[in-house]
């Protein structure tokens, strides 16, 4: 998550990209209401992050915490 947007990044079961979509950081909402339940990984920086894990687990998925360190590859 950036200051002023949400970077959604998804794939599928063998690692290949499915999604990959910028929003600002008011609607991560609505990226993740329109997608089916599964696993997502946040990067555990701050408490905003906590609240969006408890947002995205009232949607039904399954919400990994990583460290910063971990995180990048994925950018």
């Amino acid at each position: 998550m950036a200051k002023r947007s949400f970077h959604g990044y998804g794939v599928d079961e063998r690692g290949q990209r499915m999604i990959g979509k910028t929003f600002p950081r008011t609607r991560p909402r609505e990226f993740v209401a329109n997608l089916p339940a599964g696993t997502v990984a946040i990067e555990a920086c701050g408490s905003a992050q906590h609240y969006r894990a408890r947002t995205f687990r009232a949607y039904g998925y399954e919400v990994r915490l990583i460290a910063p360190q971990f995180v990048k590859p994925y950018i």
